[in-house]
This record gives C-alpha cells, structure tokens and sequence, in this order.
C-alpha cells in the first residue's frame, strides 16, 4: 500500500510539474496573445491616421484641383478681356491717325491759305 501511496505521490508531483509547466507556457502564451492585441490594435490605429490623412490628401488635392479649374477661367476671361483691349487700342490707334491725317491737311491747308492771303495782301499793296 505504501509503495502504491507513492507511486500516486510521484504520479502527482510530475503531474503536478506538468500542470506547472503547462501554466508557465498558457500565461506566456496569454503574454504574447496581450502583446500581439496590443500591436493589432496600434496598427489598426496607425492605419485609422493613415486612411484618415489619405483622406485629407484627397480633399486637398480636389481642392487645389477646383482651384487650379478657376484660376484657368479666371486666365481665360482675363485673356479674352485683353484681346477685347488690344482690338479697341487698335480701334482707338486707327482714329488716332485719322484725325492726324485730318489735322495735318488741315494745317497744311490752313498754311496754303496764308500764303494766298499773303501773295493776294502783297498784291493789294501793290496796286495801291
């Protein structure tokens, strides 16, 4: 009886050596397991910046796109309004030299008339 209450006494204690064994490994386990969450959950937030500053990107992108799109209408309309310019300065240019053209006829008319007026006062002079 005593030889078989030691043998269950052995049986026990490598059982009980096996149990310990067996905790050691679950509560290393369990350790990796937290460490492993942990990881999980700071890469999920990591991926949350990530998605969330793509985000950003991308609105901002499709911001400098609309304003990329408005300053190429505001340099189309400002380019018709300086073709509307060029055409009125040419229209304006063209007036310009009309009435110089006129007033140096003008003038020179005006010049051709006193010389007449001066031969036709000179001629006077002599007959009187």
């Amino acid at each position: 009886n005593c030889q078989k209450y030691l043998t269950n006494i052995a049986e026990l204690r490598a059982h009980l050596s096996q149990a310990r064994a067996d905790l050691k490994a679950s509560a290393q386990e369990a350790s990796d397991n937290e460490k492993m969450r942990r990881e999980i959950e700071d890469l999920r937030n990591k991926l949350r910046r990530a998605v969330s500053e793509g985000d950003r990107a991308a609105m901002a992108a499709l911001q400098a796109e609309e304003t990329q799109d408005e300053m190429r209408e505001r340099l189309a309309q400002a380019q018709k309004e300086l073709a509307a310019l060029k055409k009125e300065a040419g229209r304006v240019n063209t007036l310009k030299k009309a009435h110089k053209d006129r007033a140096d006829r003008l003038h020179q008319e005006l010049q051709k008339a006193d010389e007449t007026s001066a031969a036709q006062d000179k001629m006077l002079e002599e007959v009187v």
